[in-house]
């Protein structure tokens, strides 16, 4: 009551509360969980509720106080900072004064399954941003066993004799006898090693007896020279020894043995001379 006289008491603007005796509209003062705007004349009292993602835990023209990063308050006019909430884990917000659970973001390496939960990114997937509805697949050619991945380079290439597709947590290896180049993509980088024969991705069976094969692919084995053999799976021609009867001279073609001699033997040593007063 601002002037003395028998007239009635006057309340204070909403919102507000002043102590027992006050003269004058200005000893009333905000509740918690408001506030008087910036720039208001001293003549007037207008209390208004602090801002989701604010409170206010005093009385007075004080203002109100955001709520900590990584904490959120959708309500207006809260009283203390338990109003704040905690966001949920593996969430941040990008400062204070969160106003609903949209501004808690999911962190790299993982994604929102919903608004309010963060999941890992699974192993052969990766996240290096925030607030992602999505994991990035490795590439093909690349694998990652670890869950949460937050970079690229948490997919590794695959080593040689295996490949992957998009997405892998493992590389798959090629079929037996096969190899492919590191960082394969595909079962069709798989060739058939030496001494293997077959079609690029396919089975590798080994090159029979009498052939060989000295290189990566799918040619087809080769045969020995004349009048030798080799064994199955044989990678060179140096693999490829004289048959029994014939001898190899100064590492040429296998020749047979001359008269009074004899080779019982696959190789390529010489021929033995038949024994005394004895011819072949």
């Amino acid at each position: 009551k601002v002037d003395a006289g028998n007239a009635d008491c006057t309340s204070c603007p909403n919102n507000s509360q002043s102590v027992a005796g006050s003269t004058a509209v200005t000893d009333c003062r905000c509740n918690y969980g408001y506030t008087v705007p910036h720039n208001t004349p001293n003549h007037e009292m207008a209390c208004t509720a602090c801002l989701p993602g604010q409170y206010k835990d005093t009385i007075g023209s004080a203002n109100c106080t955001e709520c900590m990063r990584n904490t959120y308050n959708p309500d207006h006019a809260s009283i203390n900072a338990s109003a704040c909430i905690q966001c949920m884990d593996h969430a941040v917000t990008e400062g204070v004064g969160g106003e609903s659970i949209r501004a808690c973001m999911c962190v790299s390496g993982f994604w929102h399954d919903s608004i309010e939960s963060c999941q890992a990114c699974r192993p052969g997937t990766f996240n290096s941003e925030r607030n992602q509805s999505q994991c990035s697949n490795c590439s093909a050619g690349t694998y990652s066993g670890v869950y949460n991945a937050s970079a690229a380079s948490a997919c590794k290439s695959c080593p040689a004799g295996k490949y992957s597709r998009e997405g892998q947590h493992l590389c798959t290896p090629c079929n037996i006898n096969a190899t492919s180049p590191a960082g394969s993509t595909s079962i069709a980088d798989c060739i058939c090693q030496p001494g293997f024969t077959g079609p690029n991705g396919g089975h590798c069976s080994a090159c029979s007896a009498g052939t060989y094969k000295d290189k990566n692919g799918s040619e087809a084995c080769t045969a020995c020279f004349d009048n030798s053999t080799s064994m199955a799976g044989s990678e060179a021609v140096t693999a490829c020894i004289c048959n029994a009867g014939f001898s190899q001279k100064n590492g040429g073609n296998c020749t047979l043995c001359d008269a009074g001699k004899f080779k019982v033997d696959a190789g390529n040593a010489d021929c033995t001379s038949c024994p005394n007063n004895s011819q072949s």
